[in-house]
């Protein structure tokens, strides 16, 4: 009885002993540093146009000679006034033909109507013959669409010869000038371009080379480690679709990395969410509110009434 009690103690101990052993873990030393305000900026540049906010390219729908240019480089134009001419001898003898045509047609029209309503007449009185009639009425239908024919072409004519006539679309100023008097210009597929105004050079855009500002922005989002983008949808989601969601340090040590959306409006930080973004961090708040809160945790923004 005493052996079995003995044993029991013995297997009791060393249970113990086991689970002493197995509790034991490696001390975790963490490593901190104290929060300190700093400044970092990055550059990211990329080759480009300077252009202006809104500019308007003049052309011309007809095609033949530039007759006149009334304006140079920087000249400043109101909207409506003359700037060009293209030749309109040819337009001109168009229309003439054309109004020709139209009279021709319409007196045309005309007998063949009063030639319909007698047939009509004798028709209905039996003394024609049901083909006398319907070839009388034929002839005046036929006669009828080529006088509405002829007149829609004359407004064709007409409208072209408007367009000979060149005036400035908007208030601005003249910043480029393709042609030059005498000059052949072709009309077809595409609208020659003649002039380019600007209405304000004093709004200004610049158009950049985006494959080379994404390289750049590329090449600094995989050297960082926490991202915060700030209230901007595009920007946010362009940096969204370039962040990696591991980063490969030098000694080959895979760490996350982090990436943040703030803005006050949900639809916007759930951009990068709905873009298949999943690694990203969505917060919905005042971005001002944000940075104050963030700035006091670390103790680099005094308290009210400090």
């Amino acid at each position: 009885m005493k052996t079995r009690q003995t044993n029991a103690v013995a297997c009791t101990l060393w249970a113990i002993v086991l689970c002493i052993g197995c509790s034991r873990q490696e001390k975790i030393n963490w490593q901190t540093e104290k929060a300190s305000r700093n400044s970092m900026s990055e550059m990211v540049s990329a080759t480009g146009t300077v252009e202006p906010v809104t500019q308007v390219e003049v052309g011309t729908q007809v095609s033949g000679i530039v007759d006149k240019i009334y304006v140079d480089y920087n000249s400043v134009v109101k909207k409506g006034q003359l700037i060009a001419e293209m030749d309109k001898v040819t337009l001109q003898a168009e229309l003439q033909s054309q109004e020709a045509q139209l009279a021709n047609a319409k007196t045309e029209y005309d007998y063949q109507q009063k030639n319909y309503t007698r047939s009509k007449v004798l028709f209905e009185k039996q003394l024609i013959s049901d083909s006398e009639y319907e070839t009388a009425a034929y002839t005046y239908e036929k006669a009828k669409s080529a006088y509405e024919k002829a007149e829609a072409d004359i407004v064709k004519v007409r409208r072209n010869l408007g367009y000979a006539v060149i005036t400035s679309p908007i208030d601005g100023v003249v910043i480029s000038r393709e042609v030059e008097e005498g000059q052949t210009v072709a009309a077809g597929f595409e609208t020659p371009k003649l002039f380019t105004i600007a209405k304000d050079l004093t709004e200004m855009q610049v158009i950049a080379d985006v494959d080379e500002g994404q390289k750049k922005m590329r090449e600094l989002v995989r050297n960082c480690t926490t991202i915060i983008c700030l209230a901007t949808m595009l920007h946010t989601i362009a940096a969204g679709n370039m962040t990696p969601s591991f980063r490969v340090m030098p000694d080959g040590e895979v760490r996350p990395l982090y990436l943040y959306a703030v803005d006050a409006d949900e639809f916007v930080v759930n951009k990068l969410l709905d873009r298949g973004s999943l690694s990203a961090t969505t917060i919905v708040a005042n971005v001002q509110d944000f940075i104050t809160l963030v700035a006091r945790g670390l103790g680099v923004m005094r308290q009210p009434n400090q």
